[in-house]
């Protein structure tokens, strides 16, 4: 699909593009009033800017971070593409992941008109699961409004994505860390404004050329995530979703570290949580 793809990487250019026109305008304007009025300094000018324009909430304490392993899963969020166009691409596979929760433990009832929300009942709790209603690369402001409106918090809230620097057949639990070059990642942590909330990351391999080696080309790349698997990596796929499945079950029960421990050493993985 080389159309959907340049047409994909033309809408990530023009949304960055814009983003960083807009701040760099506005960052050039308060310093030029901060030298002719004799403002309060650039830096705490630019802060009260991104704070307002970009939604972040308040960034935890450093300390609250080892409270997020203690704390239970209320809101999950599946990163992808919004539209049947992308149904099952590989870019959807935390939307999937949310289908088998519904599936498994929900009745399929929409609760929002602007935002597909599906509540389902698990282990005793009720969980949100949040549909993206925005496109890949901008999850975040959508969910950050959900969330507000409903009083979540960054530790109650677990984020399920694609990961291309994984196998098909691998996934990865974190309480915290970076955006690990996603940017449907990115875009949650701006929004939110914190790195620090737990989150899965479903394997689903990088293309390959003829001889083996991994590619790296944008547009190659592009139409690999917006493709459908073959038969051998949706079965790989679905056998994760089960897994991942069985661990947010313990997560609500025991807490965030327990779904980690349980679904890291489930698929023979291992990794600290930081």
């Amino acid at each position: 699909m080389p159309g959907l793809g340049w047409l994909y990487l033309a809408q990530e250019y023009l949304l960055s593009s814009i983003e960083f026109f807009n701040l760099v305008s506005v960052y050039a304007f308060i310093m030029i009033m901060q030298k002719e009025l004799n403002l309060v300094p650039i830096r705490n000018q630019f802060s009260s800017f991104k704070r307002k324009f970009l939604g972040a909430q308040p960034v935890v304490d450093q300390e609250d971070a080892h409270s997020i392993g203690d704390a239970f899963p209320k809101v999950i969020f599946g990163l992808g593409n919004p539209g049947e166009r992308y149904a099952g691409t590989r870019h959807n596979t935390g939307v999937d992941c949310l289908d088998f929760i519904d599936a498994r433990y929900g009745d399929g009832k929409k609760r929002k008109k602007d935002q597909i929300v599906k509540t389902v009942r698990m282990a005793g709790q009720n969980i949100d699961l949040v549909y993206p209603s925005a496109f890949y690369n901008d999850g975040g402001s959508s969910l950050v409004k959900f969330m507000k409106k409903n009083g979540y918090t960054n530790s109650q809230l677990l984020v399920i994505c694609d990961d291309i620097d994984l196998e098909v057949g691998d996934v990865r639990m974190r309480l915290l860390g970076g955006n690990g070059g996603n940017n449907g990642m990115k875009s949650i942590i701006n929004h939110l404004g914190t790195q620090q909330f737990p989150r899965i990351r479903i394997g689903i391999g990088r293309p390959r050329s003829v001889s083996g080696k991994p590619i790296h080309h944008s547009e190659e790349v592009a139409n690999w995530v917006l493709a459908h698997p073959d038969k051998r990596d949706r079965d790989l796929i679905n056998t994760v979703l089960e897994e991942v499945a069985v661990s947010i079950e313990i997560g609500v029960t025991n807490g965030n570290e327990a779904a980690m421990n349980s679904l890291n050493t489930r698929v023979g993985g291992s990794d600290n949580g930081q």
